[in-house]
């Protein structure tokens, strides 16, 4: 063999090297080129007296936000609008008032 077709250390390291250089850049271009989004929609919390809760509506873009206040047996449904980028009260519901009113027993 001569010395040009040779194969030494210092080669051996420095293709090892670049081949690990391009992995890594590829690795790393990879995941910025398609961010994957975040979903909450299903979720569901709970920490004292309250229980959170999040559900999503394909047709509209909108997701909302369940909040039950346990001991007053209430809960609020809020609605974010992706579009316009607000919070809205949508409605609330007393769960007390309504098993009051069809005659159950709490």
């Amino acid at each position: 063999m001569s010395d040009r077709t040779k194969l030494d250390r210092t080669d051996f390291g420095l293709g090892v090297l670049s081949i690990t250089a391009v992995v890594l850049f590829v690795a790393w271009i990879l995941p910025a080129g398609r961010p994957t989004p975040a979903l909450a929609d299903g979720m569901t919390t709970s920490g004292g007296d309250y229980v959170v809760s999040v559900g999503a509506v394909d047709v509209a873009d909108e997701e909302y936000v369940y909040v039950m206040d346990v001991p007053t047996e209430r809960i609020i449904a809020y609605r974010f609008d992706l579009r316009r980028k607000a919070i809205d009260l949508v409605q609330g519901i007393d769960f007390g008032d309504i098993r009051r009113k069809a005659g159950a027993k709490p």
